[in-house]
């Protein structure tokens, strides 16, 4: 798959999951207006969950000699996860479970997502942050 196909097949994916676990939690998708201040606040104008999906590229190489040649490229699907600060870890641990869910085990067109893995990042501005980065690699064939 060509950059653009696996980043728009990841993204795709994560969208319809996430909007099935989550549809009251918005996504931030890079290079797309998006402002938590005015975009991830609930009714009462608090600062509410939200999640910033973005595609991370690797490194490529080529994996066959053969003919057809196979281009392998390798990269990272992260969710980062921001719940309201002061409310505990539990929404966004709650939260990052449902992003590792989405991913862990899948296959998308012969692109392998690899396991999923937590960090910690803790306070950011109004909300505390949890990532979830998932290793992809994909094929390309020519």
């Amino acid at each position: 798959m060509s950059f653009a196909e696996t980043a728009n097949a990841i993204r795709a994916h994560f969208t319809v999951e996430w909007l099935q676990l989550r549809p009251t939690v918005p996504i931030a998708y890079d290079n797309a207006a998006f402002d938590p201040a005015l975009d991830a606040l609930d009714p009462d104008g608090n600062p509410a969950p939200w999640v910033r999906f973005t595609v991370l590229p690797g490194d490529g190489f080529q994996a066959s000699l053969g003919t057809p040649k196979v281009w392998r490229s390798t990269g990272v699907a992260v969710v980062q996860i921001f719940a309201p600060l002061g409310a505990g870890d539990g929404l966004a641990n709650e939260l990052a479970d449902d992003a590792a869910a989405v991913f862990r085990g899948i296959t998308l067109g012969g692109m392998i997502l690899r396991a999923p893995s937590l960090t910690r990042i803790g306070p950011d501005g109004a909300w505390y942050q949890l990532n979830v980065a998932t290793p992809y690699q994909s094929d390309l064939t020519a």
